[in-house]
């Protein structure tokens, strides 16, 4: 093992032992990083950065954990029936957390612990925040103990003490008292192993790739529209202060430019490996297709759904047409797109 990309060294100072790992970082964080060392033949890399990182992480979820779970069932326990079917963004969370668990399942019979840590913890942290954003924080009580139940219960072989104190403390009591959820047991380690509870929703995913591209874009669009276009000012000078910006337009394109269509069509003919990452040549099959000129164009769109493709899977990048009515889920979740935007008042989408 190596630490922070360096071979240990008592002579540098670049050493450390478990003991010593335990009491500077703690046992949770200290295990999170060996998970995340690496799987592959390279010599396993301990950073202290993301021990450091763990802590916090850890932290801020007890701590979301605890104060969702107190705003969604204010009395400590729930008939869950009535909750059980939800609005788009509760099939939104429930498809991510379906994915979660089949690529955490499966990096964990294959031994990938850093895979584990990607899919069973690190993105969903992410998806939660835009679920609370979406509902107004106001989330579907049970789509958050279903969440909650599959990440601890997905976490405990790596973070067991922080897994098992979260589950005693907030998670048992609440569910031990309330009607009509899952199979539960009071020990987190004879807990049930969550499985998906529907099939892969591909239009979900493509919505909430959309949604998470096109809140990108408004805020790029915005900052943009705040200063004119300018640049930021030299070192010393004042910078003007940031137009008020009360207006924003949309623009929908109904279908991709005939370029557009014709790279991805190229890219349709090219596998992906289980990380979404595309294989083989394609960038010398797209400068074949064009000249030299359209060719610089083609590669910038390229990359664009190449990126969206690691997350969203190489379907939702490809596809030629949406899989769903773009204005209506613009229309739907303004409250998500312009989070923080309290000077926008009027919104047009056309």
């Amino acid at each position: 093992m190596i630490i922070n990309g360096e071979k240990m060294s008592k002579s540098t100072g670049n050493f450390l032992t478990l003991r010593d790992c335990v009491d500077k970082f703690g046992v949770d964080a200290t295990r999170i990083t060996l998970a995340d060392a690496g799987d592959g033949l390279d010599d396993a890399n301990f950073e202290t950065d993301v021990a450091n990182a763990s802590i916090l992480k850890l932290f801020t979820l007890e701590k979301w954990i605890q104060e969702n779970i107190k705003l969604a069932i204010p009395d400590g326990q729930i008939d869950f029936a009535p909750h059980k079917t939800g609005d788009l963004w509760d099939t939104i969370f429930e498809n991510a957390i379906n994915t979660a668990i089949d690529k955490a399942t499966a990096s964990y019979d294959g031994m990938k612990f850093k895979d584990v840590m990607k899919y069973g913890f690190y993105e969903l942290q992410s998806i939660k925040e835009d679920y609370l954003i979406a509902k107004g924080k106001k989330a579907n009580p049970y789509t958050l103990m279903r969440f909650i139940v599959a990440q601890l219960t997905m976490l405990n072989p790596i973070i067991p003490h922080f897994a098992q104190y979260m589950w005693d403390h907030f998670v048992y009591p609440v569910l031990s008292k309330s009607q009509n959820f899952d199979s539960i047991h009071e020990n987190l380690t004879k807990q049930v192993w969550p499985t998906r509870s529907a099939p892969h929703d591909s239009v979900a995913a493509d919505r909430l790739a959309y949604l998470k591209d096109a809140k990108g874009a408004i805020r790029e669009g915005l900052a943009k529209a705040q200063t004119g276009g300018k640049k930021k000012p030299k070192k010393g000078a004042d910078a003007e202060p940031p137009k008020v910006i009360e207006n924003c337009t949309i623009f929908l394109a109904k279908e991709y430019p005939e370029f557009q269509k014709q790279c991805l069509t190229i890219l349709q003919g090219f596998e992906f490996n289980e990380e979404n990452v595309i294989q083989g040549e394609y960038i010398k099959a797209i400068g074949a297709a064009f000249d030299k000129k359209q060719a610089g164009i083609a590669m910038k769109f390229v990359s664009f759904q190449l990126n969206i493709a690691k997350t969203a899977g190489k379907e939702a990048a490809l596809r030629l047409e949406a899989s769903f009515d773009e204005q209506e889920c613009i229309e739907g979740n303004k409250a998500f797109l312009f989070e923080n935007m309290p000077a926008i008042k009027n919104v047009t989408v056309l």
